[in-house]
This record gives C-alpha cells, sequence and structure tokens, in this order.
C-alpha cells in the first residue's frame, strides 16, 4: 500500500483527528435529523 507523505502527514496530525472527529459528530446529527423527519412524516 503506497502512502504519500502528505497523507500521511495528514493522517497523523491532530488537526485531521479533530476534523475527523468533528465530520463524524455531524454526520451522526444528521443522521439523527433524518430519522426524526421520517418519524414525524409517519405520523
Amino acid at each position: 500500500i503506497h502512502l504519500e507523505p502528505h497523507h500521511y502527514f495528514w493522517t497523523q496530525s491532530p488537526v485531521s483527528m479533530t476534523v475527523a472527529k468533528l465530520l463524524t459528530v455531524l454526520a451522526l446529527i444528521r443522521k439523527t435529523q433524518v430519522m426524526w423527519e421520517s418519524y414525524d412524516t409517519q405520523i
């Protein structure tokens, strides 16, 4: 598996870890919103 230097740095940098966590949280929030929207339409 070939990893480019900047890709390795990106995955190992603290900033990317924070961004990844934020994206994960946003994805969960978005998923929750979609669930609630579908739940509201069923009622």
